[in-house]
């Protein structure tokens, strides 16, 4: 008789329900670990092991403390001891788990207490369940909000911002023309409209990384964009820094926003004027490079000689609000606005850099082809001369103000109005043509929008200029014919823009419909 057949049917029984139980255990998709009442591993199941990197036997004897975060071990282990004190007899926490070989993630751990059968504890159990995809997504999300918050934040306040700038920067270009060159008041001036130019850098890193700012895309050249910059980077850094630009000749044409390129290139310099705090040197360079997966692009260096980054710096250089500089010194804004930027249009960014060894930021930009080139050439109109009648309709009564002295210095006939309501009421009063409507597109009472669309019911052929200081999206109604001019701007780019529009065809009213 075999040993097997002297065994009661009871022990068959329980060895039976043993195998079955050790399969279920052994082929649960969740981890599961039994441990001792002091937290020592007792044993565990494949799909534990695969998580933290350990064999069973590595597993065996180990403290759950060695593959537990250490931030967060203090809490599973004071719920830990609460259960083997008989204060409860499970809990539920989600913590973080450190596995062999630097692993790491998020879990979702059920422990239980095992009883004997007299009742007292004899082991604990703990049902793990991996959840790191889940944290992510809510990490993901919480910053999608985060940056939605930071979106309506920044766009209720750049209007109002903006205004200011831009009457601060009109007021300080009338100033300088007004005064005579040798006057030292005029370089005051001139250090006034640079502040002001730096404000509204500020507020556009903000607009790029809420990804509220639309973008007017043309093509360039960044070497003109560098050359025409020289003399702003030389003020901005520090006199012991020797600042050295490298411009490669017959450089291909980039389509990019011109205001969004002086961006990169001002965050990029004044990064590196920061790892110089004892001097050095700068160098922006521009160069072709040959054709890859991306095909052909234009290159922008940044290079410095100061003190470099470290890997795990590196690493999070791109998060919107991160830096390495104490508080109050800067915003931890510039990258995670260049990297928008460059994103957006297609291009790339790499970082070499090394503690000790200075830093290389190089950005890709695609190349323009010679077709878009040519079209976009055919598209930029010549200049007007000053000699049209003018409607400035602006509620904020300092750009108005300097919007109107700067035009009418010009030789602009300029009529001026307050609100959508009384631009009606000029133009009905005004009997010769007006050829040009130069609205802000966001006022009380009545939108830039609405007045256009109601002035061209009597003005068929007349041509609108929109100001915005601030605009996420183009009104639908009139995606087509839309011309919209940015603030802050400076009286330079003013009389620009505005013989721009001039030189166009006024707006087709065919597809309007009824007025």
């Amino acid at each position: 008789m075999s040993a097997v057949a002297t065994l009661p049917g009871n022990c068959l029984a329980e060895a039976h329900e043993d195998k079955r139980y050790r399969a279920i255990f052994d082929a649960a998709a969740i981890g599961i670990l039994q441990c001792s009442l002091d937290g020592r591993v007792l044993d565990s199941n494949p799909a534990l092991q695969r998580m933290l990197g350990y064999d069973r036997e590595e597993l065996r004897g180990m403290h759950f403390r060695e593959f537990t975060h250490p931030d967060d071990f203090a809490a599973d282990s004071a719920l830990f001891d609460e259960m083997v004190a008989g204060k409860r007899t499970y809990y539920q926490i989600e913590l973080r788990y450190r596995g062999n070989h630097d692993t790491s993630g998020w879990v979702r751990l059920t422990v239980s207490l095992v009883l004997s059968t007299d009742g007292l504890p004899e082991s604990v159990i703990g049902m793990v369940e991996d959840i790191t995809e889940r944290k992510r997504t809510e990490e993901q999300l919480r910053e999608a909000q985060k940056m939605e918050v930071i979106g309506r934040l920044v766009g209720g306040v750049a209007h109002d911002f903006n205004n200011l700038l831009t009457g601060i920067m009109l007021y300080c270009d009338l100033i300088h023309d007004g005064l005579d060159p040798r006057n030292r008041l005029r370089q005051h001036a001139h250090e006034i409209n640079l502040a002001a130019r730096q404000g509204a850098a500020l507020v556009q890193q903000l607009l790029s990384v809420a990804r509220q700012q639309p973008s007017e895309p043309q093509v360039l050249s960044l070497n003109e964009i560098v050359s025409g910059m020289r003399n702003l980077l030389r003020r901005l850094i520090s006199e012991n820094i020797r600042l050295t630009t490298v411009l490669a000749p017959d450089l291909w044409p980039v389509k990019m926003d011109p205001a969004q390129v002086q961006q990169i290139v001002l965050n990029l310099a004044l990064n590196a004027r920061d790892a110089l705090p004892d001097g050095g040197a700068i160098r922006v360079e521009t160069r072709c490079a040959p054709w890859n997966d991306s095909g052909e692009m234009v290159e922008l260096i940044v290079s410095d000689n100061g003190c470099g980054i470290s890997h795990e710096v590196r690493a999070r250089l791109f998060e919107p609000f991160f830096t390495t500089k104490a508080p109050g010194q800067e915003n931890g804004l510039g990258l995670a606005t260049v990297k928008g930027i460059i994103d957006h249009c297609g291009g790339s960014i790499a970082i070499d850099s090394e503690p000790g060894r200075g830093t290389s930021v190089i950005v890709r930009l695609p190349r323009v082809s010679a077709k878009q080139r040519i079209q976009d050439s055919a598209e930029r109109p010549d200049a007007a001369h000053p000699s049209a009648t003018l409607l400035l309709v602006e509620d904020n009564s300092v750009v108005r103000r300097s919007a109107l002295r700067v035009l009418e210095d010009s030789g602009y006939t300029v009529l001026e109005a307050s609100s959508g309501a009384q631009a009606l009421q000029l133009c009905q009063g005004h009997s010769q043509s007006i050829d040009l409507l130069l609205v802000d597109l966001t006022m009380p009472g009545m939108s830039g929008h609405q007045v256009a669309e109601k002035l061209r019911r009597c003005c068929p052929k007349l041509r609108v200029l929109y100001m915005s200081g601030y605009v996420p999206s183009a009104p639908a109604e009139d995606r087509e014919n839309l011309v919209l001019f940015h603030k802050p701007f400076s009286s330079d780019a003013l009389l620009q823009k505005v013989r721009e529009t001039l030189n166009q065809p006024p707006a087709s009213t065919a597809k309007r419909g009824k007025p």
